[in-house]
């Protein structure tokens, strides 16, 4: 009886310990993400994954619940198991924007420039994403 209950008492107190995961976030299309942010479900711990997407995640315990999240991209989320490394892949969830119209007025310019940008950007390349 006293052997279960030890067995049990050092079970639980592995269970509860904080253990290094690591991975890399992906978009859709397999290009990495960078700058993906991974959280614990309380919100309390997290971490950003770098400009290649890979990350390490020092405060997860089997069976907690992680969600990855990036500006532009659906949140997945996924369980924690045994696996010490995790390839994670979010969809793309266009940013909608209004129609952006730009003018000026240059006492040197003749002419008119006139550039209406308008829809959704569905690129996922950050490198891209500003320009």
């Amino acid at each position: 009886m006293l052997k279960n209950v030890i067995l049990v008492l050092l079970f639980s107190t592995f269970a509860t310990v904080d253990i290094l995961i690591s991975g890399q976030v992906f978009s859709a299309n397999g290009n990495s993400l960078a700058y993906a942010v991974i959280t614990n479900s309380s919100g309390q711990n997290w971490v950003i994954a770098d400009e290649n997407g890979q990350f390490n995640y020092y405060y997860a315990s089997i069976g907690d619940t992680l969600s990855v999240s990036r500006y532009g991209f659906q949140t997945s989320n996924f369980v924690i198991s045994n696996e010490s490394y995790y390839t994670l892949s979010l969809i793309p969830k266009p940013i909608k924007q209004d129609i952006v119209t730009v003018s000026g007025e240059n006492q040197n310019f003749i002419g008119q420039i006139t550039n209406t940008y308008r829809g959704n950007i569905g690129n996922d390349n950050p490198q891209k994403v500003f320009q």
